[in-house]
């Protein structure tokens, strides 16, 4: 509790934080010499993380969602072991799920029935998915900080008592940008506050959603799937060996 606490404080916090940075003595990132090493860093091979989403809206609170719109995540828990992980979802609306990742298989179960489905994205087709809806790992833990570079790094911020590397990027005037005819394509301002000693996340602001990162205590050992989830992948694996086994020649 004391935790979430320190999460939604910080979220009360940065909400104003940008405008705040240039009105506010000593509220600004202190410029700093950028560091070599990554800017951020991968989740160790045993973590475990959450995920806490926020959105602000200039709407009434009750005009904020249309009817009959889906509900939206609102917080993420992540169980990493190698290349396992566990995310447990919950949604605006209070619904919960568990979705687990064996490399690029997803598997979850279906609403109201229970139903384990597989989903397996191709290669070419992952950079079209949302990343709330599927994470490609391969490739980060954490998405959406893919824009930080030392071109938008700005200096460090402490907050909760840590030094954070800030890295900001305004929203691009289209303006004369694109050629005549072509579609004018927006970009929401975005910041970002990586721990300056773990070069994790704490914070990721792009436009006006905000995700707030908290880590605890890894899993022991290894992430163990469920044990239907485990016989359905088996009977996946053996289903996939007899298609592709070549009949024997005859005699």
């Amino acid at each position: 509790m004391k935790m979430h606490s320190l999460i939604f404080g910080l979220l009360g916090i940065l909400g104003a934080s940008l405008p705040l940075m240039a009105q506010t003595p000593g509220s600004q990132p202190v410029p700093q010499p950028l560091l070599s090493g990554p800017l951020l860093n991968r989740a160790p091979e045993s973590a475990l993380w959450t995920v806490i989403i926020s959105r602000t809206s200039s709407r009434k609170p009750e005009a904020r969602r249309e009817k009959g719109a889906p509900a939206e995540l609102q917080q993420l828990t992540v169980a990493k072991s190698k290349t396992t992980y566990r995310e447990e979802r919950l949604l605006s609306d209070g619904t919960k799920s568990e979705v687990w990742r064996v490399g690029a298989m997803q598997i979850s179960a279906l609403p109201g029935s229970g139903e384990l489905t597989i989903f397996e994205p191709s290669p070419s087709s992952i950079a079209l998915l949302d990343p709330e809806a599927y994470t490609d790992y391969s490739k980060t833990d954490f998405p959406g900080f893919e824009w930080i570079s030392k071109k938008n790094y700005r200096g460090v911020q402490e907050l909760a008592g840590r030094p954070c590397l800030v890295f900001e990027e305004a929203a691009s005037d289209p303006s004369g940008e694109a050629p005549e005819g072509a579609p004018q394509i927006l970009r929401t301002s975005m910041a970002a506050w990586i721990d300056l000693e773990t070069r994790l996340p704490v914070i990721l602001q792009k436009g006006a959603k905000t995700n707030a990162y908290r880590f605890g205590t890894p899993p022991q050992g290894m992430l163990t799937l469920p044990p239907r989830i485990q016989s359905l992948l088996d009977r996946r694996a053996k289903a996939l060996e007899m298609a592709t086994r070549r009949p024997a020649r005859p005699y």
